[in-house]
């Protein structure tokens, strides 16, 4: 019955765990307090309020500025929005949608470092390039000082580029 355990790679559970440990904070509290982070947080739902409305693509937010609209979604990378706003959509608040997806893109991230630093080098090695990676301090400031939750998206892919999967 408990035969999965065997086969199970504990070092795979310890890599997707260490950003979740540095991520608790964030949800005792709502939002981690960086610099930009409130602004996500309106481009999340107002993702959420278009897509809501049948635009699946929505460039142009027709209650910004004063009621005269602004198209928000054309000068900055619109990824991040729709998939959290996915989770809003679902039901979530918008600070779990937010706290998920930033906690899912570090460990999905982590994952990476570690799959790519295992094919070079044995398994200790890849889980401390897996720590480096989480707790670096350029990742520590996009999450709790800058709030860049494009950034961290978009970083946590890189390990799977260069690894060609």
């Amino acid at each position: 019955m408990w035969k999965w355990l065997e086969k199970l790679d504990w070092a795979v559970v310890l890599v997707l765990l260490m950003p979740v440990i540095v991520a608790l904070p964030t949800w005792g509290d709502g939002i981690a307090a960086g610099a930009d982070v409130e602004v996500h947080v309106h481009r999340i739902h107002a993702m959420s309020l278009a897509v809501q409305n049948g635009s699946l693509y929505p460039r142009w937010i027709s209650y910004l500025h004063l009621g005269y609209g602004y198209p928000i979604f054309n000068f900055y990378a619109p990824g991040y929005a729709y998939f959290t706003s996915l989770f809003e959509i679902a039901g979530l608040t918008i600070a779990t949608a937010y706290n998920l997806v930033q906690t899912l893109a570090w460990s999905f991230g982590s994952l990476g470092m570690y799959l790519l630093a295992r094919r070079f080098m044995p398994t200790s090695a890849a889980i401390l390039a897996a720590a480096l990676w989480v707790f670096a301090p350029s990742r520590l400031y996009e999450v709790w000082w800058q709030g860049s939750l494009a950034q961290i998206m978009a970083a946590s892919f890189i390990p799977y580029l260069i690894l060609g999967k």
